[in-house]
């Protein structure tokens, strides 16, 4: 008899969000350690494009009932669409708005999604609920449906909540403190909670008393190379040499450093824009073009708009080196898209003081890491890898161990270890 599992998560196909990713590997990996999965999700309030796609085989059941339909159509109302831009200069000293809500979005839908996880409770009968959050809305979702079921339930967190203290600050005191009950409750009821990097399920550790961290586990963001299409490498065949920063910039992640640092570059080893360019693709955000001016650097710089899944391996083997930026503040994050970077085996150049991000670079043999605020050595390093011109990277074996397959396998154990005897 399959194991059950409902799956909530906000996010899901076709959100076109890095943040389905993950539950997108769960629905497709988890059916060949013998579970049915079941998901509520939320409908795309901002249809985009279909970014994410099932496997082929999929049988998946998914309700996108993760709704109060009457109070969403006035909610978006007073929503703005998201990944508008503009090219003004920032007031970059300007402190950004306090949030009022206590979790995100995605809390006026809590009652519509309890009713309609309570419908697919009675009809599938569910082993274990698995909450991918954030949005933190699901955790409260998952913890109400359990108590009332008596279903165990498991938090999966793909980002820190209380202990990202840069985020917390945006809320109003009251606020934080109604957060910090809520993460308490959460973790208590939780059978197991997943935290995504090794840094952060430490520094939670260090926050909860041993009854409740003994429930930690860390499960890591993974690249699927059946999400994307075949692709060759086209580095190279118009001997323009492409540092390429996959996705967009937005707070807490400033581009100020890598631009001050192709500047000096260019400058210093007097590169012209038949020789290298920078690429980016996305929205650029208002810090980005005001750098991008300021420096003088529109002639080197190209824009691509944001594409799908499929095509992400196709348009980073297009380019010569990736470019991660990880900000101080994401000290106990890894960015996502560096698990996209490995896959497509081009050399990463990160501005990185993070351990952990450092740590994995370094160990799968994957690239470089500078000091993000040390201009001269990232722009030294830029030029070693342009006089280099470094092929594709033959570390296949080292990659391996971030790949949807391991990834899936460590969240099966954690799944496996909450099921009743009976299911097992």
């Amino acid at each position: 008899m399959n194991k059950r599992l409902l799956l909530i998560s906000p996010y899901f196909p076709p959100h076109g969000v890095v943040g389905e990713k993950r539950a997108l590997n769960m629905v497709n990996y988890l059916p060949a350690h013998g579970w049915e999965v079941i998901v509520l999700a939320s409908p795309p309030h901002f249809q985009e494009k279909e970014v994410s796609s099932f496997h082929e085989d999929s049988t998946t059941t998914v309700n996108y009932g993760f709704i109060t339909p009457w109070l969403r159509p006035i909610i978006n109302l007073f929503t703005s669409k998201p990944g508008s831009s503009t090219s003004v200069k920032p007031d970059l000293s300007k402190k950004p708005s306090k949030s009022l809500t206590p979790l995100d979005q995605y809390m006026w839908d809590i009652p519509g999604a309890i009713k309609a996880g309570k419908a697919l409770i009675r009809k599938h009968k569910p082993d274990v609920i698995l909450v991918n959050a954030d949005p933190w809305s699901g955790l409260l979702v998952g913890h109400r449906l359990s108590q009332w079921s008596g279903i165990p339930w498991v938090a999966d967190l793909r980002d820190p909540w209380t202990v990202f203290e840069e985020k917390m600050a945006l809320r109003p005191r009251v606020i934080q403190r109604w957060i910090h009950r809520l993460e308490k409750t959460f973790f208590h009821s939780a059978a197991h909670v997943i935290l995504n990097t090794r840094s952060c399920k430490e520094r939670y550790t260090e926050v909860y008393p041993a009854s409740v961290s003994a429930k930690f586990r860390f499960v890591r963001n993974a690249f699927d190379q059946s999400l994307y299409d075949p692709a060759t490498s086209d580095a190279g065949k118009d001997q323009v040499y492409r540092f390429g920063y996959f996705g967009s910039f937005r707070k807490f992640v400033s581009p100020e450093s890598l631009l001050k640092a192709f500047a000096l570059f260019v400058q210093k080893y007097d590169h012209s824009p038949n020789e290298v360019r920078l690429v980016m693709t996305g929205s650029p955000n208002s810090e980005f073009m005001y750098y991008l001016n300021e420096l003088k650097l529109q002639s080197f710089c190209d824009i691509q708009p944001a594409v799908e899944v499929s095509q992400t391996i196709k348009v980073l083997k297009s380019w010569d080196v990736l470019l991660l930026v990880v900000s101080n503040y994401y000290q106990w994050m890894v960015p996502a898209k560096l698990y996209d970077y490995m896959a497509a085996q081009k050399p990463i150049l990160a501005l990185s003081a993070n351990t952990e991000v450092n740590e994995i670079i370094k160990e799968t043999k994957s690239g470089f890491v500078c000091q993000p605020d040390d201009i001269e050595q990232i722009a030294d390093q830029m030029e070693y890898l342009f006089q280099s011109r470094l092929n594709d990277l033959d570390n296949h074996g080292p990659i391996e161990e971030y790949s949807v397959t391991a990834q899936v396998q460590k969240m099966n154990q954690i799944l496996t270890q909450v099921l009743p005897d009976h299911s097992k």
